[in-house]
């Protein structure tokens, strides 16, 4: 069997972390740990991806508490709610040959597996906003470099257009979206680069609009590349985004990547976001359609292998109301 560059380097990275790591036709399979929360990880390589996918066979948190717990897991680790088995998963793709360190990058993902893993089956309600930064990095990983500056450098090497807010951050203009979008690139405490896209903030007491926001979030996280949706809650605010998290040192190649991925996020998913957010007939509608409907907890998943489709296959056409752009997102959810 001939291996592509992208198949050897992932290749080389798995049987590194796992060297028990079963090979399974073009993919690998492994295990790490006997613990009952470690999942079964399922790991491809498609185009200039590693995809990585575990279902959870004890998931019993609500869909709302695993999208606000996915800005809690380390290494672009994210709960999904997968079309094939109507199930919840973790998963996380990592970019192939952008100069990225992907011997550290894979630990990092899978330690957000566990934490997920753990997480879901536990029961226990996510705190608000992200822990990540309480955390101390895994040993071996990079340290954060301590000028700003490294940010500014980093935007001009990847050849994205930004400026630099009063408070520090970067606005990062994203390319392809239906109007003018900019996403926020910081440092975190831990080093971490964080981009994100805030998609809604509004003062919401509907369940309705909580759980198809949710829904629609983890269905987006099952098929699209780096991002992740996430639901902050905070002062009686709700606040919905897109967002994709690099480890301290990214490449520029890697930080075009992510870009790339959170402008393809915002351009198919933003305007229904912000409609279920604030419309509750319209949430109630999007759950009508959904096989769970408006149960909280997810099912049990079934064996199934991940989806090769793109984000642009069962991409609806753009509606000129916001009646037909709540149905679009729901037709997209269905397809996806």
């Amino acid at each position: 069997m001939t291996w592509s560059a992208h198949e050897r380097e992932a290749g080389l990275a798995i049987e590194a972390l796992a060297p028990a790591a079963e090979a399974i036709g073009p993919g690998w399979r492994f295990r790490l740990g006997r613990q009952a929360a470690v999942p079964s990880i399922a790991a491809d390589v498609e185009g200039g991806w590693l995809l990585l996918d575990a279902p959870l066979e004890n998931a019993v948190l609500p869909y709302q508490s695993l999208v606000e717990a996915n800005a809690r897991l380390w290494g672009g680790a994210k709960f999904a709610l997968v079309p094939e088995d109507e199930a919840v998963h973790v998963r996380a793709e990592l970019p192939l040959g952008v100069e990225a360190d992907l011997a550290n990058r894979l630990p990092e993902a899978v330690r957000g597996f566990r934490e997920a893993a753990a997480l879901a089956g536990s029961g226990r309600q996510p705190g608000n906003g992200s822990s990540r930064s309480r955390a101390r990095r895994p040993r071996g990983s990079s340290a954060a470099p301590a000028a700003e500056a490294d940010l500014d450098r980093l935007c001009e090497e990847a050849g994205w257009v930004f400026t630099r807010r009063s408070s520090g951050c970067l606005a990062v203009d994203l390319e392809g979206t239906a109007q003018f979008c900019q996403a926020q690139l910081e440092r975190r405490a831990d080093g971490d680069v964080a981009l994100s896209v805030v998609l809604d903030d509004c003062h919401s007491e509907s369940v309705c609009c909580g759980q198809a926001t949710a829904i629609f979030l983890l269905r987006y996280c099952g098929w699209l590349r780096m991002t992740r949706g996430v639901v902050q809650k905070a002062s009686e605010r709700v606040t919905p985004r897109f967002e994709v998290v690099l480890a301290a040192d990214p490449s520029p190649s890697e930080l075009s990547e992510a870009l790339a991925a959170l402008s393809v996020a915002v351009r198919l998913g933003a305007e229904e976001v912000h409609v279920l957010a604030r419309s509750e007939e319209l949430a109630r509608c999007y759950l009508a359609y959904q096989p769970q409907g408006a149960a909280g907890a997810p099912p049990a998943p079934k064996r199934a292998r991940r989806s090769s489709a793109g984000p642009e296959k069962g991409r609806t056409k753009k509606r000129t109301t916001a009646q037909h752009r709540a149905r679009g997102a729901t037709r997209t959810a269905e397809t996806v």
